[in-house]
């Protein structure tokens, strides 16, 4: 038996049955149209909110205890692919891409989209870096990266404490990271979150490294075009460290990015005002 056959067995009309995803009528609320997606990995809909694992929407139904909603999922055979299953499986770049197409978007998940707007993020920033979720997972929050705008991987983040704080997908080779091609004055980040914040403040010739090294690659793409450099690294002891190795490998200009007081990166800055504000000070420092 599979997903389907659970589907029918809650009565909620699932329709065909060789998809591994299905809309059907939500039980949680006077539902019209269907907005209740489930997949192997949980619910969610897009009418009242409701979502969880499958456990919680066979408890939701028939009011059972969580225990018994897993004894009832057991006789289905539904195989549960997790994040950490689905990413050793990923061998090749297409692989990497065929995954990471296959997310649904922070919206279909209120922990991870409360999470990126505690972080200060708005719905355009999110859509422009093409944000996506895995709700079965502890990393929920999954990133494309792109080296001048080309695919090469994904990135995922985790939203409570737990470390490391980052997963690759297997097989991820360390790139340049930047949304387009850039020329002249130049951002330089070290994650893909800051490059986010500093692209939602308008600073779009940007670049993230990935860590606070650089790779002979990435200098050699950013020597390529860049004409002088403003240095976002982290604001402690190791972004410190790469600002004096990027000052000293280069001979274009390199200037370390005035953070504010108590702030620890770029994407731990709040508004587009403080953001300019810094960057003013930094560049009268050129």
């Amino acid at each position: 038996m599979s997903l389907y056959d659970l589907l029918k067995f809650c009565k909620l009309h699932p329709g065909h049955s060789d998809v591994a995803r299905f809309l059907v009528l939500c039980p949680f609320h006077a539902d019209q149209k269907p907005s209740l997606f489930v997949s192997k990995d949980g619910f969610f809909c897009f009418g009242c909110g409701a979502s969880g694992g499958l456990a919680d929407l066979i408890a939701r139904i028939f009011s059972v205890s969580s225990l018994r909603a897993l004894q009832l999922i057991s006789k289905f055979n539904i195989q549960r692919e997790t994040f950490s299953e689905r990413e050793f499986d990923v061998f090749t770049l297409d692989d990497a891409r065929l995954f990471f197409e296959s997310l649904p978007h922070p919206s279909w998940s209120l922990i991870c989209h409360h999470y990126l707007l505690q972080r200060g993020f708005i719905a355009s920033t999110l859509e422009k870096f093409d944000v996506r979720i895995n709700i079965s997972s502890n990393y929920p929050v999954i990133i494309p990266l792109t080296e001048v705008g080309n695919f090469v991987g994904y990135i995922c983040r985790r939203v409570d404490n737990g470390a490391p704080k980052y997963l690759y997908n297997r097989g991820f080779k360390r790139a340049l990271i930047s949304k387009e091609l850039f020329s002249g004055r130049l951002l330089v980040v070290e994650g893909i979150l800051d490059l986010m914040k500093a692209h939602q403040f308008g600073f779009y010739n940007s670049c993230a490294l990935l860590g606070w090294k650089y790779t002979k690659e990435q200098a050699n793409m950013i020597s390529s075009f860049a004409t002088s450099l403003v240095c976002a690294l982290d604001n402690d002891e190791p972004g410190e460290r790469g600002f004096i190795a990027l000052k000293a490998f280069f001979t274009i200009p390199v200037i370390r990015f005035q953070f504010e007081k108590g702030r620890k990166d770029l994407a731990d800055i709040d508004t587009k005002e403080e953001f300019l504000y810094s960057l003013s000070k930094t560049v009268n420092k050129m």
